[in-house]
Parts: structure tokens; C-alpha cells; sequence
């Protein structure tokens, strides 16, 4: 509805409107009608609508949050494994040899003492030739040269029976190396006749130049005697020789060498009887040998292990257990231990983690929990020692050290109080809000304001000088609270 004034012909509107008071003239702000037996605007209603007081305060709830440092975080380590073992070794040592024979006159060809030749008569003018050789002898198998010893302790006898004067008899007795030594190969001994020999001086040792390889005989033991003998005589070629050391330039190892012992016999223009007495020989040879020992060594390995640290959590209505990964980082194990809380929350809770702390977050509805707990259990170390025997195995490696503590930093709580609520209604129309926590008049008024003038056909402002809202609406208005507190809105009539 528009107010229309006649200017002139013109119908215009006018912009200002006034009246004399009394003797003033004054603007006129408002226009009012009869209707019925109520004034009104001609064209709109205007309310006006008074406030006071503060609205009602509600407390949130606040969720609870548990957090959880870890410090130490030592799970992973150097294990080492040690096997023992043994290691067989060559070494040498003193040896010594020992041989011994003996020989019976009468035993011709003796596996022990071989080559006895024995002559049963003597006929003038004839040669009896008796000789012996040894066995093979060894010097120790690890003998360097010129370091091998030999000792010998020896008696040959040869008997003759005569009863006519004069008898030359002589004897010689050595050691025989050539065909076993290397540098002893060009002169053999016992390639002089192996019967009888007319020449008594053929073996005659080192000091004699028929038949004789100096370096072959070792030793030249002799006697030369002549005799008038009666009834039953020996002839003994005997003696006992310290410790000599055999020729140098010779590899021992293993080197073998026989005794001779012989003795020559001449009848001149006699007769009787010759044989072999009971010979003996006994020696030792010094070197050193080889043998095998044994010693026990222990060899090791190492890797990168896992120290066994374990954790496990409870919360309200979860829990769960795991174990911490091959680390040494505290970030590391944190975002281990988020990982599997997280997977056992309930909905609506959460779980996060900055640098080395998790934080678990209750739901708002859940209010004071504060039974979130998390507890760690370190791997023991094992120590089996460095050094097992043969065949054995050992481990050592160190304990984890991983550790932590926890506290619920925010105590959860639910929500007290309630907001207020206002209905404006403008007419038909109507609608409710709730008022902020703990409003104001002022932020009161306003809020109200603004849902008044969501309304059809409606307009409302606030004054916040005068803590009044005026509202023009073509209808009836009205503004309703509940849980006010103090705030208070009252609809004045001007």
C-alpha cells in the first residue's frame, strides 16, 4: 500500500509528511488507523520487541586423549654365531729307532742276520770269508740332513778250531748305504764274490783302496791278529760307538741303511773247522718325525637381528599385542605401536602419531575413559660364550631396549546444560534457533533478528543502543525462549 498526494495534476509520493502540533510543526514518522476498535499502521504493523539478559551456557563434552612417548628404542642388534672346530696339524718331534739281531753260528741265510757263510773245513792255505748283513734300518721320516744320529753296539763272531800253528783272521764291520742312499749308489759291498774270497783285504772299510767306496762304509772297525791255536778259539770283531752324526747332503727323510760286519780267515798250511758264533748287534737311530696333531680353532658369524622387543595395549572395549620391527629409531617403533592400535579402535576413536608419541582420541560421547594403558616387554639378551668346543655352536647377542610411558593428558567429559532455544513467529509463519553458548543480549537480539527477518514479509532490525528489535510485518509477531537463563524479551506497545 502506497501513501499518493495530488501536486498540481501531478500524483506524486511524498517523501516527508508533516503536522502541526500545538504551534510546532513536526515530521511525522508514523501513520495510524482505526481499525475496529485497534489502531494500526495504514499500511504495515510494527512490533517492538525489548532484551535483556544472557542466554543459557552449555558445556561441550571434551574427548579423552591418552599419550604415549617412546624413549629408549633399541630392537635391533648384532647376533653372532660361533662354531667350533677342529683343525688337524703336521708337527715334528724327536724320534729314535731302535733295532736288534741276533745271529746263531750254524744258521746260514737267517731272515735276521742274512748272508752267514760258514765254511766246515779249512784246508791249507785256503781263505774263510764269514760276513754279515743287517736288516734294513730307517732314520725318522722327518730327518733334515746332516741332523740324523746313529749309535751302534755290535759283536761277529767267527770260531776256528786248529791245532796247527798260525792263522791270519781279519774282521771289518761298517754301515752299508749304497743301495739305499741317493749319493751312495756307485760301489755295492756285497758285489765282492759270494763265496769264498782269496783276497782277505777287499773289505777293508774306508782306509782300504780294493774294491772299497769311500762314503759307502760309515764305520771301519777291524782287527788283524794271527794265532796259534788249539781246540776251540773265538775270533770276535766287538765294540760299543757313542752317538755320530751320519754324513751330510743327504735327505734322511725316510732313508734306510744296513750293518755289515765280516771277517776273513786264512789257514796257512793248517786245518780244521771254521763257523759262525753268535753274533749280536743292537742300534739306535735319532731324527725327528712326523705326527699329527690336533688343535681347536672356533670361527664366527655375524648379522643384523631383530631383539625381540614386544608391546601390548588395552583400551575401553580393545586391545591388542605386536612386536616391534628391526629398529632403532623411536619414530619408527611410535608409528609401529599407531599402527596396530589403530587397527583395534572402535568407531569414532582415532589414533595418531607426531615424531616419536602417539595419541589415541576418544570419542566426545565416550567422556572420561582414562583406562588406556600400553606396556613393553624387552627381548633378553644371550650370552652362550665366545668359545665352544668342537662341533658346537654358540650365540651372543645383546638384550632390547626399547621403552616408554604414557598419561591421558585431556580428561574426557560429556555435555551439561542445554542451549537456548527461540521461536520468532510473523504470522502464519514461524521458525527456531538456538542461541550460542552463553549469548549475550547484544549477539542474542541479533540472532533473533536475523530470524525474524527469514520470515515472509517481514522485516527486523536490532538496536544495540537501545537492546530493542523492531520488527514490521503485515501480522501479529512474536518471539518465545526456552532454558533462558536470564535473557529475557519482552514486546513493548508504543
Amino acid at each position: 500500500m502506497v501513501l499518493s498526494i495530488l501536486d498540481g495534476s501531478t500524483i506524486r509520493t511524498p517523501h516527508n509528511i508533516y503536522v502541526l502540533d500545538g504551534s510546532t510543526i513536526r515530521r511525522v514518522r508514523q501513520i495510524r488507523a482505526l481499525d475496529g476498535s485497534n489502531i494500526r499502521h495504514p499500511f504495515t504493523k510494527t512490533d517492538y520487541f525489548d532484551f535483556s539478559g544472557t542466554a543459557n551456557t552449555l558445556t561441550p563434552a571434551v574427548s579423552e586423549v591418552y599419550e604415549y612417548t617412546i624413549g629408549n628404542a633399541t630392537n635391533s642388534g648384532t647376533q653372532t654365531v660361533y662354531t667350533g672346530y677342529q683343525q688337524s696339524n703336521t708337527g715334528t718331534r724327536s724320534a729314535t729307532n731302535v733295532y736288534s739281531w741276533t745271529n746263531s753260528g750254524n744258521n746260514p741265510g737267517s731272515s735276521t742276520f742274512g748272508n752267514s757263510f760258514n765254511r766246515g773245513n779249512l784246508n791249507g792255505g785256503q781263505t774263510f770269508q764269514h760276513r754279515i748283513l743287517s736288516g734294513t734300518m730307517y732314520v725318522p721320516n722327518a730327518t733334515p740332513s746332516n741332523t740324523a744320529q746313529f749309535h751302534i753296539s755290535a759283536t761277529f763272531r767267527h770260531y776256528r778250531t786248529n791245532t796247527v800253528p798260525t792263522g791270519q783272521q781279519l774282521g771289518n764291520s761298517g754301515l752299508f748305504t749304497g743301495a739305499y742312499l741317493a749319493n751312495a749308489a756307485t760301489c755295492n759291498w756285497f758285489t765282492a764274490p759270494t763265496t769264498y774270497s782269496s783276497n782277505p783285504y777287499t773289505f777293508q772299510g774306508q782306509t782300504g783302496t780294493s774294491g772299497v767306496c769311500n762314503g759307502n762304509y760309515l764305520y771301519d772297525w777291524r782287527t788283524v791278529s794271527g794265532y796259534t791255536l788249539s781246540g776251540y778259539y773265538p775270533a770276535t770283531l766287538s765294540g760299543s760307538f757313542g752317538w755320530i752324526t751320519l754324513p751330510s747332503a743327504i735327505n734322511y727323510a725316510n732313508a734306510g741303511f744296513q750293518w755289515y760286519a765280516a771277517i776273513h780267515a786264512t789257514a796257512f798250511n793248517a786245518y780244521g773247522t771254521t763257523s759262525g758264533g753268535t753274533s749280536q748287534f743292537t742300534a739306535q737311530v735319532t731324527g725327528q718325525e712326523y705326527y699329527t696333531y690336533y688343535t681347536n680353532h672356533v670361527s664366527s658369524s655375524s648379522s643384523t637381528v631383530n631383539l625381540g622387543a614386544t608391546f601390548s595395549f588395552s583400551g575401553a572395549g580393545f586391545s591388542g599385542s605386536g612386536s616391534f620391527s628391526t629398529s632403532n629409531t623411536a619414530s619408527t617403533h611410535a608409528e609401529t605401536l599407531r599402527s596396530s592400535i589403530a587397527g583395534q579402535l572402535p568407531g569414532g576413536w582415532s589414533a595418531t602419531r607426531l615424531n616419536n608419541k602417539v595419541y589415541v582420541t576418544a570419542p566426545s560421547s565416550s567422556g572420561n575413559v582414562n583406562d588406556m594403558s600400553v606396556s613393553i616387554s624387552n627381548g633378553g639378551g644371550v650370552n652362550q660364550g665366545t668359545n665352544p668346543s668342537p662341533g658346537n655352536t654358540s650365540t651372543v647377542r645383546p638384550a632390547s631396549n626399547v621403552s616408554g610411558s604414557g598419561s591421558t593428558t585431556t580428561q574426557g567429559q560429556g555435555q551439561t546444560g542445554n542451549l537456548t532455544s527461540a521461536t520468532v513467529t510473523s504470522g502464519g509463519n514461524s521458525t527456531s534457533i538456538n542461541l550460542s553458548n552463553g549469548a549475550s543480549t547484544d549477539t542474542a537480539g541479533s540472532e533473533i533478528a536475523s530470524a525474524m527477518n527469514g520470515l515472509a514479509d517481514t522485516t527486523a532490525t536490532y538496536d544495540n543502543s537501545t537492546n530493542r528489535m523492531t520488527v514490521v510485518a503485515p501480522g501479529d509477531t512474536s518471539v518465545s525462549l526456552s532454558n533462558p537463563n536470564t535473557l529475557s524479551i519482552s514486546k513493548v506497545s508504543l
